[in-house]
């Protein structure tokens, strides 16, 4: 199968952010049997770290992630129709990236980690050749179990 993985972060697990290691090890085990292309930002230091995934991908497109000052985070939080996290790591140089990759490959899986990168697949022009879209189910299950564990404690 062919597919493509789109991450806010870069998989890597020296990188400093939860999630790291288990993209890097879905990357791992996902590569044995498929084709993957990661579409992931970066910054700096980690774009260092890309020979180390390379053997796990048949591509890597990595944008860097410009984070603009907190100041200017909150004060376009206000005034925008997304959440400030979608603004923080939606990056106008991968969508183009994407755009591009589809109109030329079809993917029989699109994943999108996080759900913050489905603002992708709402300017993605090209989503109709990819049998299966995915959206990573970690935070609905995390946010359950938090609502659950909210009802139990005030039954206390």
């Amino acid at each position: 199968m062919k597919i493509l993985l789109v991450y806010p972060y870069f998989p890597h697990p020296r990188c400093a952010h939860g999630t790291a290691v288990k993209i890097f090890n879905y990357l791992k085990n996902m590569s044995k049997n498929n084709e993957v292309t990661l579409c992931c930002l970066a910054n700096g230091d980690e774009k260092e770290l890309i020979s180390e995934i390379k053997p796990y991908c048949k591509r890597i497109i990595v944008r860097e992630l410009k984070l603009k000052p907190l100041w200017i985070r909150f004060m376009t939080a206000i005034f925008s129709l997304r959440p400030r996290i979608v603004d923080n790591y939606f990056s106008r140089e991968l969508l183009d990236e994407m755009n591009s990759l589809l109109l030329t490959e079809r993917f029989d899986v699109m994943q999108f980690e996080i759900s913050y990168t489905g603002e992708y697949l709402n300017h993605l022009e090209n989503t109709g050749n990819a049998a299966t879209i995915l959206f990573e189910d970690d935070e609905i299950t995390f946010l359950l179990a938090l609502r659950k564990a909210k009802k139990n404690w005030f039954n206390i």
